[in-house]
């Protein structure tokens, strides 16, 4: 998995020489904007062991932290004790939505920063585990 927290992140699957998923396999990617946007950052509010702590952060860092994190049981959308990528994916969306439009960053009417996965369609992906 590669988090790609950054502006115009989204153009990594457009080009080839960069090219991550080599014949369609490979690494999933979530980006923080699509090709044509920037990735906002804030003043925003995360907790670490317990303290709540202000500072500077991307709205996508801060929607991996949580969805890995504290809100890592409502991330499992059907509650089969797995989180999956594309469970991962729509709360990170969902989250970064929700984060710019508390801090006042997203208005009505206006576009969105929008978080991208390569491959887009994640039913599929298939996972080897080690044993």
């Amino acid at each position: 998995l590669v988090l790609l927290d950054s502006c115009h992140s989204g153009a990594i699957a457009q080009d080839p020489g960069r090219d991550l998923r080599p014949g369609g396999r490979g690494a999933v990617v979530f980006t923080a904007a699509a090709p044509d946007e920037t990735a906002s950052e804030f003043d925003l509010t995360i907790t670490v062991d317990g303290k709540e702590i202000t500072e500077r952060h991307g709205f996508f860092s801060v929607a991996v932290f949580n969805a890995l994190g504290r809100d890592r049981a409502t991330v499992d959308r059907n509650a089969d004790g797995v989180v999956t990528l594309e469970e991962l994916h729509l709360t990170l969306a969902r989250e970064v939505k929700e984060l710019r439009r508390k801090a006042g960053v997203d208005r009505p009417g206006r576009r969105s920063q929008t978080v991208l996965a390569s491959p887009p369609d994640l039913r599929n992906v298939v996972f080897v585990a080690a044993k």
